[in-house]
Formats: structure tokens, sequence, C-alpha cells
């Protein structure tokens, strides 16, 4: 699974440069405007995680999945580098989060919103990648679009609805830890179900 995890974050790491050049662009702006840093996370949450349809689209368009399937295990070890790799990445997104709120000018310390976006970005691996792979990431892609959108408009009333009411300090650690806990655990159910995809996939 090493393997192609690294292969995996090889090919992504283009695409994380410029993530992390927004995102880093995004903190300046939350942090000298009126704007609350959850207007941009889940935006910035939504570019790292579609990132990775782009691997899908390496996969198909190199037959990618074929070759790997070659290797022992092959079918299941690149399945499970590509959940490790949402984790990697709620984790990074979590991570940053926290750090921007610990040194934000409003001095307001650790909340949830964190905890919540790298929640909901491993909510949306959970429903992207059983899609991916059963559909091809073209196919899948409409379903993915009609959940971008949703999140989006989530992001944007929670942001609105935050400014209104003084800024996030009203959002609880503990819900925020319960949706990560529900995406953790709708990442280990989808990858059962992704697995059991690749197991019968004629490929």
């Amino acid at each position: 699974m090493r393997g192609f995890l690294r292969r995996d974050l090889d090919l992504m790491i283009p695409n994380l440069k410029i993530y992390g050049g927004i995102f880093a662009i995004m903190l300046v702006v939350s942090f000298f405007t009126s704007l609350g840093l959850d207007f941009f996370a889940i935006y910035a949450c939504i570019f790292t995680f579609s990132g990775m349809l782009g691997l899908f689209n390496y996969d198909e368009a190199n037959h990618w999945q074929a070759y790997a399937a070659a290797a022992p295990n092959g079918r299941r070890s690149q399945v499970e580098a590509r959940y490790a790799l949402a984790f990697l990445f709620s984790g990074g997104v979590t991570l940053v989060l926290l750090i921007a709120d610990l040194v934000s000018p409003d001095g307001r310390g650790i909340m949830g919103m964190p905890f919540f976006y790298g929640g909901l970005g491993l909510v949306y691996a959970a429903v992207a990648m059983p899609l991916c792979y059963r559909f091809g990431v073209n196919r899948g892609r409409v379903f993915l679009l009609v959940i971008v959108a949703l999140s989006a408009v989530l992001g944007a009333v929670g942001s609105i609805a935050g400014m209104a009411g003084g800024g996030e300090a009203d959002f609880p650690v503990w819900l925020g830890l319960l949706l990560l806990g529900a995406g953790i655990l709708a990442n280990l159910i989808s990858r059962g179900i992704s697995v059991r995809i690749m197991a019968r996939k004629e490929l």
C-alpha cells in the first residue's frame, strides 16, 4: 500500500502547491478583513479533496487500475492507499485550521470549525470514491457536483450566520469532533464498499 500511496502523493504535489498558495492567501485575507476564516475554509476543503478526482482521471487515461491490479493484492492496496490519502488530507486541513485559530488576532483560541471541516472533507471522500470506482470519474462527477454545490451553500450560510452571531465562538468543539468522528466512520464503511467494487470490477 505504501508504494501506491507514494505514487498518489507524487502526482498530487503540483496541485497541492497551488492549493497551498491559494489557502495561504485566504488565511492572510481572513486576518485583515471582516471575512471569517470559515468563509474560506469550506472552499479550501473542497479544492483539496477535489484534487483527488484528478488521480481518478489519471487512472482512467493510463489504465492504471488494471496495471496496479497485477501487483500482489493490488486491487485492495490501491483502494486503501487512496483512502489513506484522504485521511492525510483531512489531518492536514484540520491542523492548518487549528493553527490559524490559535494565531488568530481576535484571540478566540481553539474552536470546533477545524474539526468540522476535517470531517466534512472525509464525508466528501467517503461519498466520492465509491462513485468513482463504480461509475468512473466522469459519470461519478455528476453526483459529486451536487455534493460540492450543497457544501458550498452550507459553508456560505454557516459563514454568514457566524458573522451575524459574532464569529465562530458559538461553534462548540464537541460538535466539530462529532462530525470528524462521523467522517472517519463513513470512510471506514466506504473503504469496504470500494474494496468490494474493485474486487468484482472488470479491468
